[in-house]
């Protein structure tokens, strides 16, 4: 009877590890291997002028054993007033995909990528020329979000980030910041001259207990 039972479990025990590397394996096979490059920021770009103009590249990466459709969308993170403002193109090698404002971008069309295959994407932004004093100062932030989508539906989805600050952040003369080190300067200095007395205190007492014992 011990014997079957030991049996039992030790059967138990083998088809659960193979019942779970099965799981593994399929759910493996199920995922979406979207990879995009960069991954985390895109645009970081704090002295743009009317006029100017950035350029990224962006490379969309299926490294999954399943094709996948993938579609792009900007929205905005932060204040509006500059990222409404703002131009965008997006070109998939000379081909161009979008040329618009940027808060006017919604999607592109959903594209096909087989298993080892990418695209590679370029995507400017443009400073209008005619844009004023008034957007000087002013920040846009954003996200680019890539959505994947493989054919048993199930879906992968990364955000790159982007911010476009003007020449207001970069240029002119700024008062150093310096208070809060002057005031920790100072209290540091206070706490070395209170462990100074503390210590020649101590050492005193301690002279004079000596002497009383002699």
């Amino acid at each position: 009877m011990k014997h079957k039972v030991i049996f039992t479990l030790i059967c138990t025990m083998i088809i659960f590890c193979f019942s779970s590397k099965y799981d593994s394996i399929v759910n493996a096979q199920d995922r979406v291997g979207l990879e995009v490059d960069p991954d985390s920021v895109l645009f970081d770009v704090n002295d743009m002028k009317p006029g100017d103009w950035a350029s990224r590249n962006v490379e969309i990466k299926n490294r999954g054993t399943q094709p996948f459709t993938y579609s792009i969308n900007v929205e905005s993170t932060g204040m509006k007033k500059l990222y409404n403002e703002l131009q965008l193109e997006v070109f998939m090698k000379k081909r161009e995909l979008y040329s618009g404002k940027l808060n006017s971008f919604t999607n592109i069309k959903s594209r096909h990528l087989a298993p080892g295959k990418e695209d590679a994407i370029t995507v400017t932004i443009r400073f209008p020329e005619e844009l004023g004093n008034e957007y000087q100062g002013l920040e846009a932030d954003f996200a680019i979000i890539i959505i994947a989508e493989g054919e048993a539906k199930q879906q992968d989805k990364q955000t790159v980030i982007g911010k476009i600050g003007t020449d207001k952040y970069d240029f002119g003369s700024k008062l150093p910041n310096t208070a809060t080190n002057t005031f920790l300067y100072i209290l540091l200095g206070l706490c070395l001259i209170g462990i100074g007395i503390f210590l020649y205190l101590v050492i005193r007492k301690y002279k004079k207990v000596k002497q009383l014992k002699i």
